[in-house]
């Protein structure tokens, strides 16, 4: 049976659901307090407040790789970056369209298709429920073709945003990734699955102001256990946590996180705990930003580097070896 985002209620589905949400039902919606909303109040909500976006990355012992499509209703963005991790290298490309023109968004995070593209670039992102499909093309400066194997135990949370509106998230970390990315002429190559892949599918009526803090890795323990994690701070918060970890993509409620960091240096150690969360960020490079204009705003740092602590589970320590991966202190208006 079909599971909705949007109940026979107007209202969304809110907590936790056992998988993707196969059905964005954007269109039985109600604003709170609302007995109904015109087809012109809907048009309206879904070009300003509506937001929806996929992420993909890659953490693994050579490189870190991110790429998103982002559709804002009257805007939409390309980013994509690929940090070398034996040279400390960066490359990266962003692309802004107005309008979110030949951006789509269609079907879910169960089975969909996800597409950018501009004069510049050709990205999509293809999800079925055993794979997903990452490729994308800018004109003779890099091209990358990438298979996810997806995990049967995703995390899948609908929270409330303010008083008036909602987020729907979908995150899935330590799938198995394989593929080939060209960038420059650099060629970074994963022929045997690696369980390094991530992603993250959001989707929800978002405040106009929104700010977070955001951990995410891939690798192992001391003993060998595939290890990942999901850890945010800012988002998704209100009654419900989307912070997790996998051991070998099987998915643990961590409960809310706290980040601790030098936020005029965030090239210096970060903290994330919690009762069952101990873990240090070790930055290695970063990407950042600080755009404002009088549409929109985007103020962020995001560093890559190594992760080591532990986290528990209700019977067992894991002690990190390896783990790769990314941090994220961000502000937006949109």
């Amino acid at each position: 049976m079909e599971n909705n985002l949007i109940g026979n209620d107007a209202k969304p589905v809110f907590g936790f659901h056992k998988g993707p949400i196969e059905n964005l039902n954007i269109n039985q919606y109600v604003l709170p307090g609302k007995f109904k909303m015109t087809a012109a109040g809907r048009k309206i909500m879904k070009v300003f407040r509506l937001k929806r976006w996929l992420f993909t990355g890659i953490y693994s012992k050579d490189f870190i790789f991110g790429m998103a499509i982002v559709h804002a209703g009257y805007l939409s963005e390309l980013f994509l970056y690929v940090f070398d991790r034996k040279d400390k290298s960066l490359k990266q490309f962003d692309f802004l369209v107005p309008f979110a023109l030949n951006t789509n968004f269609t079907g879910s995070a169960a089975d969909g298709s996800f597409t950018f593209k501009n004069s510049g670039a050709d990205a999509q992102v293809i999800l079925s429920p055993k794979q997903a499909a990452i490729k994308c093309e800018i004109h003779k400066k890099l091209k990358i073709d990438i298979i996810f194997t997806r995990l049967a135990d995703s995390l899948n949370l609908v929270t409330m945003d303010g008083n008036n509106g909602f987020n729907y998230t979908m995150k899935e970390c330590g799938m198995k990734a394989k593929g080939i990315i060209n960038i420059d002429a650099k060629e970074f190559a994963i022929k045997k699955p690696i369980p390094a892949g991530s992603m993250d599918f959001s989707y929800g009526v978002l405040k106009r102001h929104t700010v977070w803090d955001w951990a995410s890795g891939c690798g192992t323990d001391t003993k060998g256990n595939n290890i990942s994690f999901n850890f945010s701070r800012g988002i998704n918060k209100n009654g419900h946590s989307e912070n997790a970890f996998w051991i070998n993509g099987r998915r643990f409620d961590a409960g809310i996180t706290e980040f601790c960091y030098d936020d005029k240096d965030m090239m210096k150690e970060w903290e994330v705990k919690n009762k069952n969360v101990n873990i240090t960020f070790v930055p290695e490079g970063k990407r950042a930003a600080n755009i404002s204009n009088p549409l929109i705003a985007s103020v962020y740092t995001q560093p890559f580097g190594t992760f080591k602590g532990y986290i528990k589970d209700k019977k067992k320590k894991y002690i990190i070896k390896e783990v790769y991966g990314v941090t994220e202190k961000h502000e937006a208006k949109w």
